[in-house]
């Protein structure tokens, strides 16, 4: 239910440093699993990527793992994580709604996880990611 995993993940987003070894894989996991956007599953992203940022921020274990899985994803071109992330930045901004944080959680976590790899930060290039995020 996507109002109770907003809930949750807003929870956890302020108690971060609570967070299980491993809890930025099944955030990252959740996101991609998310499926077709409505305005609660919006809401829901914004909270799923705002504790994953949290946690990265954190936790450089969490941020090398992230990556890896990132990276194997648009290496294999079997994407999931980031046609949901793809998927978001096409969404269309509507008043009143929970878009616009998502978004910019969702940039922030992009961000954490390409900081200084020049070899993902290609290989995500070739998928139009930058792109994507300038037309938003």
């Amino acid at each position: 239910e996507p109002k109770v995993i907003s809930w949750v993940a807003t929870g956890l987003e302020l108690e971060a440093n609570k967070i299980p070894k491993h809890g930025a894989l099944k955030l990252f996991q959740r996101f991609a699993e998310l499926g077709s956007w409505s305005e609660d599953k919006e809401e829901a992203a914004a909270g799923i990527l705002g504790a994953l940022g949290e946690l990265l921020q954190l936790h450089e274990e969490d941020k090398i793992t992230l990556r890896e899985w990132l990276h194997k994803e648009v290496a294999t071109g079997k994407l999931y994580w980031l046609r949901q992330f793809l998927s978001l930045m096409k969404q269309p901004a509507r008043p009143k709604a929970p878009l616009g944080a998502a978004v910019a959680k969702g940039c922030e976590v992009l961000e954490l996880l390409c900081r200084g790899q020049e070899e993902l930060t290609t290989l995500l290039h070739r998928h139009h990611v930058l792109v994507a995020v300038g037309n938003r």
